[in-house]
């Protein structure tokens, strides 16, 4: 499986650095607007759930994991 993790509110992605499960290639997410990546066109929630999406809707045997914020993504 594809472990996709997206981390909290004012966080980055190197939350995760640690956590890793037997059979499963980790992808870490920066969410928009954190640890340097630029916000670009998120004004809501539901514009940053859809920035999101499209960046991982091609990904196959995902398995989701998010914390804070990104818990409510996904």
């Amino acid at each position: 499986y594809n472990l996709v993790c997206l981390h909290g509110n004012s966080q980055g992605p190197e939350v995760f650095k640690d956590f890793n499960v037997d059979g499963c290639q980790k992808i870490l997410v920066t969410l928009p607007g954190h640890d340097g990546r630029k916000l670009g066109n998120v004004k809501s929630f539901l514009d940053l759930v859809e920035a999101i999406y499209q960046e991982i809707k091609n990904i196959p045997d995902m398995v989701l994991l998010g914390m804070d914020l990104g818990g409510h993504i996904a």
